[in-house]
């Protein structure tokens, strides 16, 4: 049994290292202090109204025609097509796989963050 959990979240690896590739053609792009996102053509696709774009990780690749958007020191969910899948609530946003991201929020009382998977509907999964 140990074993195909080894197997499993080794394949999960290596799948979250192959949506990296197809980033090309969009450029985050930024406008009076805020950011936005083009694609290679100019046309925009998300206005410069962020405060970032890209994930909490530092990663700036959209993963499955999503990205990850600041507000507020908060990030939240945002198709390509700009619209938002989820408000901006979370302390750490980030891709798991090609349809799950690792999100975490901070405790009510306490100042952890709690860390879980939403899916790419924004429904925790």
């Amino acid at each position: 049994m140990f074993r195909f959990f080894k197997l499993y979240f080794l394949a999960l690896f290596i799948s979250s290292l192959s949506f990296n590739g197809y980033a090309v053609g969009y450029e985050i792009f930024e406008a009076s202090g805020k950011v936005g996102l083009r694609d290679e053509g100019g046309i925009v696709l998300i206005p410069p109204i962020y405060d970032k774009l890209g994930w909490s990780n530092g990663s700036k690749v959209p993963t499955n025609q999503l990205i990850g958007y600041m507000a507020g020191g908060r990030w939240g969910l945002i198709s390509l097509e700009n619209k938002k899948i989820t408000t901006a609530e979370y302390v750490k946003l980030y891709p798991f796989s090609t349809q799950l991201f690792a999100a975490a929020k901070k405790g009510k009382v306490s100042r952890l963050a709690y860390l879980g998977l939403i899916n790419s509907s924004g429904k925790i999964t």
